[in-house]
């Protein structure tokens, strides 16, 4: 489920082009409570962008935190922030806003 607001700050972010192709394609990838299992050598090869671009791009979605940067069971993964949409249960939504649980985010 996406979330208005969400949708209406991404469309006023200052994202270049290929920062939106790399959003889009991991939206597409969205797994249960947001998590994102894709590389940046997948992303690369399934948008055909140069490393140095996705490379930018993700630093991009980072620093505007869209694309957080997580510690699950002691791996670094990345995830959709909340605020932008959410795949999963209500339930783990709203126990995702009420405490940090299990998340680390790493700036």
């Amino acid at each position: 489920m996406g979330f208005q607001e969400g949708f209406e700050a991404l469309a006023c972010e200052d994202l270049t082009p290929s920062s939106y192709k790399v959003l889009l394609l991991l939206l597409s990838k969205l797994d249960f409570e947001n998590w994102i299992h894709l590389s940046q050598i997948e992303i690369g090869e399934k948008l055909k962008i140069a490393p140095s671009n996705i490379s930018r791009a993700m630093a991009a979605l980072k620093r505007k935190e869209i694309i957080l940067i997580a510690r699950y069971k002691g791996v670094r993964c990345m995830k959709l922030n909340p605020c932008f949409g959410w795949k999963g249960s209500v339930t783990a939504l709203n126990k995702q806003e009420k405490k940090p649980s299990h998340l680390t985010i790493v700036k």
